[in-house]
C-alpha cells in the first residue's frame, strides 16, 4: 500500500522539455510544432505564451497574436509578463506610442532570448522619436555587445555615430564628463572629433585614424565602421573646380545674393582653400541655369551648387549626364532618380520636425490651423502623416484664409469651443434659468500645431487665451519667426514652440562663427539668414555627400539642421527646435539628463 502512494516522477523541466532545447538549439521550427500541440492541449497561460514567442520567430504572426490575446497576464510569472509585453510590441510597434514602448521594455529578456535584437532597437527607436538621443545610442551600445555578424554589426554602429551626432558638440563634451564607462567615453570622442572635422572642411578620415590609434581595445576600433572608409572616393583636401549657379539679377536676386554670402563665408573659414569657385549668373530662370551649367562645364567644373529655384534645378538634374557632381538647391517634385544631389528648405521638413517634438514632449493628440491654398495644405499633410506615423493622433484640422484677422470662429471650431457653447445653451434652455459657464475646449486636445507665418501667429496666439484655449501648447514651423530677434512684437507668441535652423536658433556646432559671420555680413542674420546657412551648408557638405552615400545612417551637422540621405539622392534635413520666452527664441535641448 505505501508503495502504491509512493510518489511518481514530477513535471519535466524546461531543459527537459523536448520544446526547450529546440528553442535553445535555435531550431524554431520544431519549438513551434512541439509549443503549438502542447498549448493547444493544456490551454495554460505559460504554454500558450511559448507557443506566441516561436510563433513570432517562425514567421507566424498571426497565430502568434490569437495567443497572446488569450493569455489571462495575471496568471503569469514577472518574467513571463515581461516577454508578453515585447511580444505585443514586436507584433504591432505602430499601435504603442514611444513612451509606451519605452514604460513597457524597461526590463529586457534572459540574455540567451532570440529577441534581445528586437529589444535594443525598439527601445533605441522609440527613445530617439522621444527626442533622446543618448539614451538611444546606449541601448544600441548593448546591442553591440551581442554577436551580430559583420553586416549588422557595420549597421549598428553607424546608427550609434548617427544617433550621437544629433547631439550639439557641447552637450556631448557634457554627456562624456559624466559617465565612466570607458567605451561610452570612446563613442563620444569619436563622434566629436568627426563633427569637428565635418564643420571645420577637414577630412574626416584622418579624424577617424587619430581616434582609432588612441582607441585600440574599443569595440568600433579596427571593425567594420572603418574597414569601409577607404572606400569612399572624396577627402575634405581635394582639390575641386566648385561651379555655383545662382541669380545674380532677376526676382531671385536677393535669395541668391545670400546663398553666394554663405558659400563665400563657408569657403573662407575652411581649413584648407585648394578648391577654385566660380560664380555664374542664371537670372532665375530655366534658360539660363541650362545656360549657366553648360558654360561650367566647358569651364572644367568638376562639381556644381545650385541652380536655387526649382524648375531649374529639376531641368539640371533631368538632362546632366553623371560627368560632374552636382548638389542642386531645391528638390525635384517627384521622388524619381537623379543624377545629381538634391537639398533644400522644404517647408514640409519643419512640419516635421515640428511633429516629432510634439511627440518627443508627450503629446499624442493634436488638431491643427493652416492657411487656405497649396502652402498651407503641404505644412498640414506634412504634419499629419509624420505626426500619425510616430503614434500620434490628430483630432480637427481648419483652414482660414490669409485676409483673417478674427481667428475666434476657425479656434472655437478646432478646439471644441463651440460645442461647449451649445452644450450650455441647451442646459440653460432645458432648466430654464440664466447659468454663468466657460466655454472650455475639448479636454482630449494636447497641443495645437499652426502653419502660420508671422503676423498670423501673432493674431492667432493671444486670442487662443480670449476663447480659453490659451493652456493647449502650440507648435509651429520657423515661418513663425523673422529671424530676428524682437521681444516687444514676440511676447504675443510666449510659449510657442516652432523647428527652424540652427543657425538662427544660435545652436550650431564648433566651427560655424556665427557671431563673426552676422557682424561681417548684413545676409547672416533675420530672413534671410537661413538661405545664407543653406550657402554655408552647401559648400561644407561638397566633400561628405559621398561619405553619406556610403555611410547612409551618418547625418551631417549643418547650420540649416542635422542633414542625412534619403532615397533618389534627396537630403532630408531636421531642423532643431525652440520656444518663445520673453519674446526670445530659447533652444529646446533633448529631454534627457546627464
Amino acid at each position: 500500500m505505501l508503495a502504491g502512494c509512493a510518489s511518481g516522477p514530477g513535471p519535466r523541466s524546461d531543459t527537459e522539455n523536448p520544446a526547450a532545447a529546440a528553442y535553445a538549439a535555435g531550431d524554431y521550427e520544431k519549438a513551434w510544432q512541439l509549443n503549438n500541440t502542447r498549448a493547444q492541449r493544456s490551454g495554460a497561460n505559460a504554454d500558450q505564451l511559448k507557443a506566441a514567442d516561436s510563433a513570432i520567430l517562425t514567421g507566424r504572426f498571426e497565430q502568434a497574436d490569437g495567443y497572446l490575446a488569450g493569455i489571462d497576464r495575471n496568471q503569469l510569472r514577472p518574467d513571463e509578463r515581461v516577454l508578453a509585453q515585447l511580444l505585443d510590441i514586436i507584433l504591432a510597434p505602430e499601435a504603442y506610442s514611444p513612451e509606451q514602448i519605452i514604460d513597457r521594455t524597461s526590463s529586457p529578456p534572459a540574455p540567451d532570448s532570440p529577441h534581445l535584437v528586437d529589444y535594443y532597437q525598439l527601445r533605441s527607436t522609440a527613445l530617439e522619436q522621444s527626442a533622446q538621443p543618448f539614451a538611444a545610442a546606449r541601448e544600441l551600445m548593448e546591442l553591440d555587445q551581442l554577436e551580430l555578424g559583420e553586416r549588422q554589426t557595420r549597421v549598428n554602429q553607424e546608427r550609434i555615430v548617427a544617433l550621437l551626432q544629433q547631439i550639439p558638440v557641447r552637450v556631448a563634451r557634457q554627456y562624456r564628463e559624466s559617465v565612466n564607462d570607458p567605451v561610452i567615453k570612446g563613442w563620444l570622442d569619436l563622434v566629436i572629433l568627426m563633427k569637428e572635422a565635418m564643420v571645420a572642411g577637414r577630412d574626416v578620415r584622418l579624424a577617424l585614424t587619430n581616434w582609432e590609434r588612441a582607441n585600440p581595445t574599443h569595440p568600433a576600433s579596427g571593425n567594420t565602421l572603418f574597414s569601409a572608409v577607404d572606400q569612399i572616393p572624396i577627402s575634405a583636401d581635394q582639390r575641386r573646380m566648385v561651379a555655383v549657379l545662382l541669380p545674380a539679377s532677376g526676382p531671385l536676386a536677393g535669395a541668391g545674393q545670400a546663398v553666394r554670402d554663405g558659400i563665400v563665408s563657408a569657403y573662407l573659414a575652411a581649413a584648407n582653400r585648394n578648391s577654385e569657385v566660380r560664380f555664374y549668373d542664371t537670372s532665375g530662370t530655366v534658360p539660363g541655369a541650362l545656360s549657366a551649367f553648360e558654360k561650367a562645364v566647358a569651364d572644367g567644373a568638376t562639381h556644381v551648387i545650385g541652380p536655387l529655384d526649382r524648375p531649374a534645378a529639376r531641368e539640371i538634374l533631368q538632362q546632366a549626364d553623371g560627368s560632374v557632381t552636382i548638389l542642386a538647391l531645391n528638390y525635384m517634385d517627384d521622388p524619381e532618380p537623379a543624377k545629381g544631389f538634391q537639398l533644400g528648405l522644404l517647408p514640409e521638413q519643419d512640419a516635421q520636425a515640428a511633429a516629432a517634438r510634439m511627440i518627443a514632449d508627450g503629446r499624442l493628440r493634436a488638431v491643427t490651423m493652416t492657411p487656405n491654398g497649396e502652402w498651407g495644405d503641404r505644412l498640414r499633410s506634412a504634419f499629419v502623416s509624420h505626426f500619425e506615423e510616430l503614434g500620434g493622433v490628430v483630432f480637427e484640422s481648419a483652414t482660414y484664409p490669409d485676409s483673417m484677422r478674427d481667428f475666434g470662429p476657425t479656434i472655437k471650431r478646432t478646439v471644441g469651443t463651440n460645442d461647449a457653447v451649445v452644450r450650455h445653451r441647451r442646459l440653460q434652455s432645458m432648466l430654464g434659468v440664466p447659468l454663468n459657464a466657460h466655454a472650455l475646449h475639448r479636454h482630449d486636445v494636447d497641443a495645437l500645431f499652426v502653419g502660420a507665418r508671422t503676423t498670423d501667429g501673432r493674431l492667432i496666439v493671444p486670442q487662443l487665451d480670449f476663447h480659453e484655449a490659451g493652456d493647449i501648447p502650440v507648435y509651429a514651423t520657423s515661418h513663425i519667426y523673422t529671424g530676428a530677434v524682437d521681444t516687444a512684437a514676440d511676447k504675443d507668441l510666449e510659449g510657442v514652440r516652432f523647428c527652424d535652423s540652427p543657425w538662427l536658433l544660435g545652436t550650431v556646432d564648433a566651427g560655424y562663427s556665427h557671431e563673426l559671420a552676422s557682424e561681417a555680413v548684413s545676409t547672416a542674420k533675420g530672413g534671410s539668414a537661413r538661405l545664407f546657412a543653406l550657402g554655408m551648408d552647401a559648400w561644407r557638405l561638397l566633400p561628405y555627400l559621398e561619405w553619406l552615400v556610403q555611410f547612409p545612417a551618418d547625418r551631417f551637422p549643418g547650420a540649416t539642421g542635422s542633414i542625412g540621405i534619403g532615397d533618389a539622392m534627396r537630403l532630408d534635413r531636421i531642423p532643431a527646435c525652440a520656444q518663445f520666452v520673453d519674446g526670445r527664441p530659447q533652444p529646446l535641448e533633448t529631454r534627457e539628463r546627464l
